[in-house]
Formats: structure tokens, C-alpha cells, sequence
């Protein structure tokens, strides 16, 4: 404990049926999803954020998925960041009946943005926590109050049956993880993070991805000066 989210999306596969809708929201959400959780089907079931939406755009868009297709279930995944930007909605998914599986992976921070400040910002840590030991909110209760079914998860054994009950319901649920708050998807933060050699090391903000070296096809010569390469 806390939970890792591979875990999740290990118990979230197994339950997930080839016409079942997957939103990830940005950030984390994204990476988890697409490291560990395959389609089940070609067709238009997976919608990333991933040039579409910013942080938070995921419970809005499921309301839409759910509308389009009122027949099947859509599964929400999203981080703690991106659920408090359009919460509120919550109500709406409860009004309409949509059967729409809100899982929210809690880890109490900005977990990007506080890897972030750390890798290039050398340790740096602000503006990024969204809880402290004295206010801890519990999104699975907000749910509950906003006419959903809320359901929270913190141990790992409670993980299978919370997702039985998640599925097997005919409204909107709110399916809260506490999940590592030292957990990414991206290789290149966990290895920097490892090192831990702080900004120093890495003065290229930006460089969330390692560019692949250049490499030359057997038989083409480079013409540096003129900036050609020619076959």
C-alpha cells in the first residue's frame, strides 16, 4: 500500500467487455492506460487527451460517450488533478442515469508537475499538493452526495471487489484508488528520479521523451555542410 497503478489496470482489463468506452484523462492517466491496458476491439472505444483536451476533460467527455452510447457502460480514468476540475458534473451524470465507472487513481498531489519541479526545478516542491495530513478529501463520499455510487479503495485486496460492484451498477460511480504518489508511467521520470540528480543534470525543460539517436539507411552518405543527405 498504497496501491500501484498497474495494479488497476490489470483488475480494470479483466472486467472490461469489447464494446465498453475508455476515457483517460491527461497527464499519468494516459500512460497507465496505454502501458497496461490493451483494446479489445478496432473501433472508436478509446478517446485520449493526447492533442484533444487538457487536464480535467475526461468527466465532461464521458458524459458525451455515455449520451452517444446509452446501451453500454463507459469506464472514466483520471487523476485527482484532472476530477476536481469539472466535479460538479458528477450530478449531471446522476440526473441523466449514465453508466458511466468514474475511476479516479488518488494520489494527493500533482504528481506530474511535482516530478517536474523535482527532475528540473532541483527538488523543488510548490503548488503542487492537494491534500495534507489534516484535510484529506474523500472523493468517493463527494460522489455519494452528488447521487452517485461512491466506493473507495485502499487496500489491495479490496481492489476486485470494489470493481465487481462498480460494474454490476446501473448508474454513475465513483470508484476512488489511493494510489503511490511516487508512481509514473514515463521511463525517463523514473530513471532521472532514481538518479537523482536533480536540475543539474537535466537543463532542458521539455525533454520529457529521450530523442532516439539519427541513424542512416545502409548506403546513404550525409552531406553535413549543405544540410543534404543524399541517397
Amino acid at each position: 500500500m498504497p496501491l500501484a497503478p498497474a495494479r488497476v489496470m490489470r483488475e480494470l482489463d479483466a472486467r472490461l467487455s469489447p464494446g465498453d468506452v475508455v476515457i483517460s484523462d491527461a497527464s499519468f492517466s494516459a500512460g497507465w492506460i496505454c502501458s497496461f491496458l490493451p483494446a479489445k476491439e478496432a473501433g472508436r472505444n478509446w478517446i485520449f487527451a493526447r492533442g484533444q483536451g487538457g487536464l480535467g476533460y475526461s468527466l465532461p467527455a464521458a458524459l458525451g460517450a455515455a449520451v452517444a452510447r446509452p446501451e453500454g457502460r463507459v469506464v472514466n480514468v483520471t487523476g485527482d488533478g484532472g476530477f476536481y476540475f469539472a466535479i460538479g458534473e458528477l450530478a449531471t451524470q446522476a440526473q441523466q442515469g449514465l453508466r458511466v465507472i468514474n475511476v479516479v487513481l488518488n494520489n494527493g498531489i500533482l504528481g506530474w508537475l511535482q516530478m517536474w519541479e523535482e527532475i528540473f526545478f532541483d527538488g523543488l516542491r510548490q503548488s503542487v499538493e492537494l491534500e495534507t495530513k489534516e484535510s484529506q478529501p474523500d472523493l468517493a463520499a463527494v460522489g455519494a452526495a452528488m447521487g452517485c455510487t461512491g466506493i473507495r479503495v485502499e487496500k489491495p485486496g479490496e481492489l476486485g471487489d470494489a470493481l465487481d460492484r462498480a460494474f454490476a451498477a446501473d448508474g454513475p460511480v465513483v470508484l476512488e484508488v489511493r494510489i503511490d504518489p511516487r508512481a509514473t508511467p514515463l521511463q525517463s521520470f523514473r530513471r532521472r528520479l532514481e538518479e537523482g540528480a536533480g536540475g543539474r543534470q537535466f537543463d532542458r525543460p521539455g525533454a520529457t521523451y529521450e530523442l532516439r539517436p539519427w541513424t542512416k539507411s545502409a548506403g546513404a552518405s550525409v552531406v553535413e555542410e549543405e544540410g543534404v543527405i543524399a541517397e
